[in-house]
């Protein structure tokens, strides 16, 4: 069943980007969830570009000149997307668990869609790879759940896979970063695989879309074929210059070493478990396990 599902996905007509044009237009464009990562990023990727950009946030934030008010909460009625032509959903709660995760952010998506249907504007919407099988885990049912809103309001779901950019990926970084606090790049690695992205890939592909009408409903950005968590450490320590052998432990067998040594230490915090038992949850989120012979995305 994943199988069939996945495959529906993958097909041409639903991943598929606007012919490149002779003239792109520069576009007033609304990002939520402006005080985060990805749409950080964006901004800095877009505004050089000669694209206006809005931040909707909760809260102000500093290298932004036009700031509006925003939680995922508020009714369509009150976004203000008065003068924006093109809407980039960005914003996403990842602290709420369960049922109330899905309630969230799906919700929040159904009123940005109905927002940018009154205004006018197009949508544009930061996926997941993990949306492609939605009864894997709350993350990608939710995911799913928000592209169908999208859909329903005409935008695209850009489905982002893993980024391998360890000098802007957080999560890449905090893997570079535990191995360079100890003399042994010891990784925790879950059995599984992933699809990689990355900035420079997402920044192209944002840039056609807003620049151009685009019929597609979904775009893929998990590449033409997944690879091991392993490997996909080993892209990341090579973008940042790294040249060590990574040693791959069993994520219990890691947490279970350094919360020993925490207790031997009488120092709590020292070997950070906190930090590593994040990543661990982070990580089981993108990893998906192996089904026979078929490599099935989560």
């Amino acid at each position: 069943m994943r199988q069939l599902q996945w495959d529906r996905y993958l097909s041409k007509e639903n991943h598929s980007l606007p012919r490149p044009q002779d003239t792109l237009m520069f576009m007033r464009v609304a990002v939520t969830g402006a005080t985060g990562f990805i749409a950080g990023q964006l901004k800095t990727h877009l505004a050089p570009n000669g694209h206006e950009v809005i931040a909707l946030s909760r809260r102000r934030p500093s290298d932004w000149d036009d700031w509006r008010h925003y939680t995922l909460d508020m009714p369509a009625s009150k976004i203000d997307l008065a003068d924006a032509e093109v809407v980039i959903h960005c914003a996403y709660d990842m602290r709420a668990r369960g049922t109330d995760h899905l309630v969230i952010n799906a919700n929040s998506a159904v009123e940005i869609a109905e927002a940018c249907r009154q205004t006018g504007a197009r949508l544009l919407y930061v996926s997941s790879v993990v949306a492609a099988v939605p009864d894997a885990s709350w993350y990608a049912k939710t995911k799913r759940n928000c592209e169908i809103s999208i859909e329903q309001a005409e935008g695209v779901n850009i489905r982002l896979g893993l980024l391998k950019d360890s000098d802007f990926d957080p999560f890449a970084k905090k893997l570079v970063g535990i191995s360079k606090r100890f003399s042994v790049p010891l990784i925790p690695v879950p059995k599984g695989w992933v699809w990689q992205s990355t900035l420079a890939e997402f920044f192209a592909t944002v840039e056609q879309l807003v620049s151009q009408f685009s019929e597609a409903k979904y775009v893929w950005l998990g590449g033409s074929r997944p690879v091991s968590f392993g490997d996909h450490v080993r892209d990341v320590f090579k973008s940042s210059g790294m040249k060590r052998k990574v040693i791959e432990l069993p994520l219990w067998f890691f947490l279970l070493v350094f919360h020993v040594a925490e207790l031997f230490s009488g120092k709590r915090g020292v070997f950070s478990t906190d930090a590593l038992r994040a990543l661990g949850e982070k990580a089981s989120k993108i990893v998906s396990p192996v089904s026979g012979d078929k490599k099935v995305p989560i």
